[in-house]
């Protein structure tokens, strides 16, 4: 009799006919089909239906419980987004802007499941305020002015970015624990510009005092500042500044510098400013001269404080024939591609005379790729030092009430006075201009601060933010990149 095989209901994980259940027809001419099994066996058929649906729940059960240990993971993972938002030109592959990055996780905590957090207040009691910090400015200090409201606002732009702080200086308590350096084993950050590079050098210092400090396993706390010294001046205009430091301490400085425990240093060279024994108006004219002249090798130091010699070759930058940082180097005069020199222009030159020192760096950037490609080339030479890394620090924007925010000589009476807001920074379109057409030698950083006009410290200033404020910002910017480096 022909037998016409169908399969039972049911999940289905093999094609074993010795086990399979079938449908019978009786015959061709029956009208009522019987239903019979023609397997070996009716507990043979059920005990391997009923197996086949149970490691069909199983597989089930299993992929579901995978969907939720990943889901669980993303959520461990999870991170809060950097502080400023990117300006309308921050795509292009040649400025630094504001990026989110994951924070790196210390060695001795790889169990931490939850990031540290910290309420406002905590954070608050932290953070440098009313000259708690060695390195501040009675000028820049709004709330030692008596501007509370100035002050209050100007240091929620950090207490708003607080887990920005924390996961950057690798806090797991109150107290940062051991975590990887924020620069690079002897490295070096060198700051030139005027008053406003300055500032984000005291932003620098004070961060690092009031965020540095870290704690070994046996609880003993020590400072990632290992020696620090700024020029404080005898005697500092104060331009009608309430309450001003007129001399010594918290009153204005021409150089500042700090050595790092991990053998990095943070110097501020001045391009300009009130002691001439320290600035050097043609700083960056030397740098393009240094670079590009081969005659220029004479780097000979002696003076009292720092008394060695050293000769560099030709094509290198250095901080200078005469020592004019606070602290010497421990490294050297020369730049070398531990390095990382950022520089500005500032606003003490007209828009015309800022455009030509632009594109002197510009120029510097290109000459720099250009040594750096060179001594690639020389395979032989394991001794030559690389070059350093230039960055720019674009003009934060000025608030005066005029057009564009610029300060106008002729327009006192109405210059004196600072908005909250301004379409437009000049100086800061210029500086892209010429920087980014100049080879892409040169990182650009930006304040993205056109919003910013209510942290100036006002009664007639309205280029210097208050402290904390803007600048730190932008110095939490150049701790996150320089951390990410790697030599």
């Amino acid at each position: 009799m022909l037998m016409r095989k169908r399969r039972l209901p049911g999940p289905s994980f093999g094609s074993s006919s010795s086990s399979t259940g079938t449908l019978a027809d009786e015959g061709p001419n029956t009208k009522g089909a019987t239903l019979r099994l023609t397997t070996k066996g009716n507990k043979h058929y059920y005990y391997n239906y009923y197996l086949q649906w149970l490691v069909w729940i199983a597989v089930v059960s299993t992929l579901i419980r995978a969907a939720f240990y990943i889901v669980l993971l993303q959520q461990r993972d999870d991170f809060s987004s950097f502080f400023l938002s990117s300006s309308s030109s921050s795509s292009n592959n040649q400025t630094a802007t504001a990026t989110t990055t994951k924070p790196s996780r210390s060695e001795n905590d790889a169990t931490t499941t939850a990031p540290f957090t910290m309420s406002a207040e905590e954070f608050r009691s932290l953070l440098y305020y009313n000259l708690s910090c060695p390195f501040e400015w009675s000028k820049y200090s709004c709330i030692h002015q008596g501007q509370s409201e100035r002050a209050a606002a100007s240091r929620e732009l950090l207490v708003q970015h607080r887990q920005t702080i924390i996961d950057l200086f690798g806090m797991q308590s109150h107290l940062p624990v051991q975590r990887k350096p924020l620069l690079p084993r002897n490295s070096r950050l060198v700051l030139t510009g005027d008053s406003l590079m300055r500032q984000v050098f005291v932003s620098l210092a004070c961060l690092l005092h009031s965020f540095g400090n870290t704690t070994s396993n046996t609880n003993a706390t020590t400072s990632m500042i290992q020696d620090a010294r700024v020029d404080w001046m005898y005697s500092w205009p104060c331009h009608n500044t309430i309450n001003c430091v007129a001399g010594g301490p918290h009153s204005g400085f021409s150089v500042g510098s700090l050595w790092l425990t991990n053998g990095a240093e943070i110097h501020f060279l001045p391009h300009g400013g009130a002691s001439r024994s320290k600035q050097e108006e043609d700083m960056y004219e030397r740098f393009e001269r240094e670079l590009l002249d081969n005659n220029d090798v004479d780097t000979t130091i002696n003076n009292i404080t720092n008394n060695y010699n050293a000769t560099t070759e030709p094509g290198h930058i250095t901080l200078g024939k005469v020592r004019k940082s606070a602290l010497p180097s421990r490294h050297g005069v020369e730049l070398s591609h531990r390095d990382i020199l950022v520089a500005s222009v500032g606003i003490h030159y007209s828009l015309r005379e800022s455009e030509v020192t632009a594109q002197r760096l510009a120029r510097i950037g290109q000459a720099l790729q250009q040594q750096q490609q060179q001594q690639q080339q020389r395979s032989h030479s394991t001794t030559a030092l690389g070059q350093p890394q230039l960055w720019y620090m674009t003009t934060p924007t000025q608030h005066f009430d005029t057009a564009d925010g610029q300060y106008e000589r002729n327009h006192s009476n109405t210059s004196q006075t600072c908005t909250n807001t301004t379409r437009t920074n000049p100086r800061l379109e210029m500086e892209q201009r010429v920087l980014r057409s100049g080879g892409g030698g040169v990182l650009l950083m930006e304040y993205n601060d056109l919003d910013f006009g209510y942290a100036h410290i006002g009664h007639g200033d309205c280029s210097h933010y208050c402290m904390p404020g803007p600048p730190d910002l932008v110095a939490l910017r150049l701790l996150q990149r320089t951390a990410s480096l790697t030599f």
